[in-house]
């Protein structure tokens, strides 16, 4: 029996047996949505996690929309470094062999795209950060690249994908899924805050409101005291997103009744909908908030690179050194209410994984 775990019991074979393995939590709504068009399609998705709370967190995601998983394997380890990598590559498709997979659909998941190789089990791969040095092993390992179509003709040359390998451009974002068809409920800022148990003032009610995330690592003190002192200076509402103890310790709700520190939300698209502002040293958070045509500002002194160089220079997202810098000028209230969503991304990356099978088998 290999690390990864013996194979379920086995199932009906049906017209495509498709493996996902997921090393990172942000996949998950891209995961659930795949998840609900196999599922239509009677397909069997096969997935696995690099970690145990990992895959935990997208077993429970996934029985949120009602799909059955077939198969509860989990993987060990992640790609951290070259000299670990062939000894994770091996393990892992050591485990895979034993399932009989037909196809492989690989997330930023340079591992689970060389063990595919490794077995002769075709690989499709959607690439969302193509520009990513580690997006050489995906494009190599592919038979079938998913490429994002704000890509200029100059960087898809400097791709150097092979006339063999199938190039599919997807204008869906990734994010988009996490928002189709979503509805904020309740609709109100004033409703979500009594839902919060966080009572506002007349006087504060019709303030923007600013969602804040902090870098994710232990914070000192001094560093809590002097961020939150920068909202201070400005008549907003603000939610600090963190799991930081120390902006708990070291905030009051009494003396400072309009912020508010909460864990990161699971769903956080109720907030990003409501929201007039966020402000981020994460990437993802920003992201999302694009879809919503949220402003936002992402903290960071790193050159951005992929769709997040793509929204800077378009204007959909601002890039900030510093938080006193995001917050130079005071938030205004969003003109505008949130889209609705609509993303086909799911659906159609499905029906091109289907052609694809046809074409390998």
């Amino acid at each position: 029996m290999s690390d990864y775990g013996a194979p379920n019991s086995p199932v009906e074979d049906l017209d495509l047996k498709l493996w996902l393995d997921i090393s990172r939590k942000r996949h998950t709504a891209v995961v659930c949505a795949l998840a609900k068009v196999l599922d239509a399609r009677s397909h069997t998705f096969v997935i696995s996690a690099a970690s145990e709370d990992l895959f935990e967190h997208l077993k429970s995601e996934l029985e949120t929309y009602g799909v059955t998983i077939l198969n509860r394997a989990r993987s060990r380890g992640a790609f951290t470094t070259f000299l670990s990598a062939p000894s994770q590559v091996a393990r892992l498709a050591g485990w895979a062999r034993q399932h009989a997979f037909d196809l492989t659909l690989c997330l930023d998941n340079p591992v689970q795209a060389a063990a595919s190789r490794l077995i002769r089990v075709p690989v499709a791969t959607l690439l969302e950060n193509p520009l990513d040095p580690g997006s050489q092993i995906l494009r190599r390992a592919a038979g079938f690249i998913g490429v994002p179509h704000y890509l200029t003709a100059r960087e898809m040359t400097g791709l150097k994908i092979r006339s063999s390998q199938i190039v599919w451009r997807y204008e869906d974002a990734p994010e988009a899924v996490f928002f189709d068809g979503f509805k904020a409920t309740p609709t109100s800022r004033r409703d979500m805050f009594e839902e919060l148990g966080w009572p506002m003032s007349e006087a504060n009610i019709d303030a923007p409101l600013v969602i804040y995330r902090p870098a994710d690592r232990p914070h000192s003190k001094r560093e809590v005291v002097e961020a939150l002192a920068e909202f201070a200076k400005y008549p907003c509402i603000t939610l600090v997103l963190t799991t930081d103890t120390k902006f708990v310790d070291v905030h009051s709700e009494e003396d400072v009744p309009t912020l508010k520190v909460l864990p990161p939300a699971e769903d956080s698209r109720r907030i990003l909908s409501l929201a007039d502002l966020v402000v981020s040293h994460g990437i993802t958070l920003v992201k999302e908030a694009s879809v919503v045509k949220t402003p936002a500002f992402w903290i960071s002194r790193t050159k951005p690179k992929n769709r997040l160089l793509h929204l800077i220079e378009r204007g959909a997202i601002a890039q900030a050194l510093t938080l006193a810098e995001a917050l130079s000028k005071p938030p205004q209230k969003r003109q505008d209410p949130a889209p609705q969503v609509v993303s086909h991304l799911a659906s159609d990356l499905v029906a091109q994984l289907e052609s694809f099978h046809e074409l390998s088998s």
